[in-house]
């Protein structure tokens, strides 16, 4: 088997509750697994899916496409028959249920956290910002439960010529990344031109104050020394 993408974190934290992410694509199948306290979650996925605008509903599957969502327990099946029609099946603990308001309800979550983990991140990104601009991007950040694609949606909005009050909320995002060496390389992307604001150099400062070692807290402000922001 050729795995052409695998992430796995464990994050132990408070109260002993373990946060356990998976990732891995093979053969054109997407696979994410997610356990943590109270919550046992499987999503695999396969072909070209489009959802609804309100993203609570799948509109269209490809031909031999399909998703499997696991949830505690319950097992939602999308797949589609031979005339391309999508069909869906639900599980509880093994025994096959009716799909009924509770199965629309495991649809929409299945959707949810598919984006949640970076489905169709590229595209999204992109179709985000040409419909709603840098604050439909900024507004979606929010939702990720993964850091590598917060960090994508966060590089993108650095890439451009933000207001005062976003590129604010960028940087107060960017101090909440998980590891000080992500971090470290966004606070190095800021110009002294952004941080001449200092509702921007506050959050930009905070961030610095929050790396985990003295090395990177000397990059970060070698960044702007002599620079005559500070």
């Amino acid at each position: 088997m050729k795995t052409f993408f695998l992430v796995t974190a464990v994050v132990s934290l408070a109260l002993s509750t373990w946060f356990i992410y998976n990732r891995h694509n093979h053969n054109k199948v997407k696979t994410i697994e997610i356990s943590t306290d109270g919550i046992d979650e499987k999503i695999r996925y396969a072909g070209d899916i489009e959802f609804t605008d309100d993203e609570t509903a799948i509109k269209s599957i490809s031909k031999k496409g399909f998703i499997h969502f696991t949830h505690n327990g319950r097992k939602l099946r999308v797949e589609t028959n031979d005339k391309g029609g999508i069909v869906y099946a639900l599980y509880h603990n093994g025994e096959k249920q009716p799909f009924d308001q509770h199965g629309r309800q495991m649809v929409t979550l299945a959707i949810h956290e598919m984006i949640a983990y970076g489905f169709d991140v590229e595209k999204r990104l992109e179709r985000l910002y040409s419909e709603g601009g840098s604050r439909a991007v900024l507004n979606e950040t929010g939702r990720f439960k993964n850091d590598h694609i917060r960090a994508m949606y966060l590089s993108r909005l650095l890439a451009d010529t933000l207001p005062a009050e976003d590129l604010e909320q960028v940087t107060r995002q960017v101090v909440r990344l998980g590891t000080s060496a992500e971090k470290t390389k966004f606070l190095c992307r800021y110009t002294p031109t952004q941080l001449k604001d200092t509702r921007i150099l506050d959050a930009w400062l905070d961030g610095v104050a929050g790396l985990s070692s003295g090395p990177e807290k000397q990059i970060a402000l070698k960044h702007i020394a002599g620079r005559g922001i500070v």
